[in-house]
């Protein structure tokens, strides 16, 4: 395992998040779905319902299912949506990177607590490993 720190202190996901959050809502269409990731450069998108995370949909998955059929894709995100993953905004920047590997993902969203649910931004590894190597260059000085 890996430790990553700065200043002492584990950094909280909550302050290296984007808080630009790409979403869709739970009762927009696949295709809708499809269009705004590929536009954002996105592969998977957070499901809300209003400002809470209910689920998640990836691009290959929309994909994989409208080329089954070409009429299909009207029908709403709702109908390939998966249990979401997430990290909560005061994890660890270690815990976020040890929950992105485990999960075979690139980006994540993170939400205010498991309680709420309230989707607040997305990290992606990215984000992990740049802030990572701000704090080796940081303690290298």
């Amino acid at each position: 395992m890996f430790t990553i720190l700065w200043d002492g202190q584990m950094e909280k996901v909550s302050e290296i998040m984007d808080k630009k959050l790409v979403a869709i809502s739970h009762d927009a269409s696949l295709k809708s779905a499809l269009k705004l990731a590929k536009t954002a450069g996105v592969g998977m998108l957070p499901i809300l319902d209003g400002d809470r995370l209910v689920g998640m949909v990836g691009t290959d998955d929309i994909q994989h299912y409208i080329s089954k059929d070409p009429g299909r894709g009207e029908e709403s995100v709702d109908t390939l949506s998966k249990a979401p993953v997430f990290l909560e905004a005061n994890e660890t920047r270690q815990s976020a990177m040890a929950k992105i590997i485990k999960n075979g993902l690139s980006r994540m969203p993170v939400v205010e607590s498991r309680s709420t649910m309230r989707c607040l931004g997305t990290v992606n590894s990215t984000d992990l490993l740049k802030a990572s190597a701000d704090d080796q260059s940081e303690q290298a000085k």
